[in-house]
């Protein structure tokens, strides 16, 4: 897109996850703070899924593998989960996870690293300032996410619990 003054605007484009058959993917424009979930059409072209998420404040997220349920995070202390209903074509916001670790830190990330497992039956969520950590999540009857484990170190490592794993 052009500017007033005819200059080319660049995009900062953030790419959060690919679903395991190759055919859903879910990116993010922060400084536009929209996200989007294209998908693969039998046309063999992409379409975006649902209506584009707006004011999405966040570098950090993540797509399960089925490509119906994506994570974000609020880069502080909040992540929020939404699923896909294709009868509305439309992504809704189905929990709020918020981050329940003591801190001195005034902004520990929670969610810097989000990752699904277990075609999405699993969500791992983890942060590498301050206390570093990884909080497992199992999704249960109900289609929420409970606390189930979390895994520290010992040792301090820069990269533990920041970035995002592709998990299987």
């Amino acid at each position: 897109p052009n500017n007033p003054k005819g200059k080319t605007r660049t995009r900062r484009l953030d790419f959060y996850g690919i679903s395991d058959d190759f055919k859903t993917f879910f990116i993010n424009f922060p400084i536009e703070r929209e996200a989007f979930v294209l998908k693969l059409n039998s046309d063999n072209k992409y379409k975006q899924t649902g209506k584009e998420i707006i004011e999405m404040s966040s570098d950090f997220g993540a797509i399960d593998q089925t490509g119906n349920r994506f994570a974000v995070s609020d880069g502080k202390n909040k992540v929020s989960i939404y699923e896909y209903n294709k009868k509305q074509n439309q992504w809704k916001e189905t929990q709020t996870i918020l981050n329940n670790i003591m801190s001195n830190e005034k902004n520990m990330y929670f969610g810097k690293s989000i990752a699904f497992a277990n075609q999405g039956t699993q969500l791992l969520i983890g942060t590498n300032v301050g206390k570093q950590f990884v909080n497992i999540y199992n999704l249960d009857d109900n289609k929420e996410y409970k606390f189930d484990e979390m895994l520290t170190t010992k040792r301090e490592y820069v990269y533990f619990g920041s970035y995002n794993p592709k998990i299987n």
